[in-house]
């Protein structure tokens, strides 16, 4: 568990790592990150295989560095994300490095796009319509759903 609030946080590097996931002992959980001023010269976040956090009302300036980097949701280290509260946070003057705000890497079966609930099984979602795929044999597989579909009700168990 671990609580970062109301603090001015500059580093020369990425300031809040979440470790490497799965491969060097698991990653960070259970904690929030809210209300603090993060200069940054690299990312504001690296949330590897993130699990129950809230990163809320922050807000991010660069650091004074020639390149501050984006900042990510992922799963490189083969893991998976989960229960990601990201909101109400001002990140500021995203145009050197990458000119990413935010990416969610996902390594394997990563899908955006539309669904549809199975009219005969409602735990099941079909896929369509949309770009790449998705595959339970991925454990950090990500399925990304445009706002516009939102008013499904997704009772998810397995993606077919």
């Amino acid at each position: 568990n671990y609580k970062i609030v109301n603090n001015d946080l500059l580093g020369t590097g990425i300031i809040v790592h979440t470790g490497h996931g799965l491969k060097n002992g698991g990653a960070a959980t259970n904690g929030i990150v809210a209300q603090n001023t993060i200069w940054n010269a690299n990312a504001a976040h690296w949330f590897d295989d993130i699990k129950q956090v809230i990163f809320e009302h922050n807000t991010v300036r660069p650091g004074g560095a020639e390149l501050s980097w984006g900042n990510n949701i992922d799963n490189y280290s083969e893991g998976y994300a989960q229960h990601v509260f990201h909101a109400h946070n001002n990140i500021q003057h995203v145009w050197a490095g990458d000119r990413e705000m935010m990416t969610f890497d996902p390594v394997n079966g990563a899908y955006s796009g539309k669904v549809d609930l199975d009219p005969t099984n409602r735990t099941i979602l079909h896929l369509s319509n949309g770009i790449g795929s998705a595959d339970a044999a991925y454990l950090g597989g990500m399925l990304s759903v445009p706002v516009s579909y939102t008013h499904l009700t997704l009772p998810t168990k397995r993606i077919v």
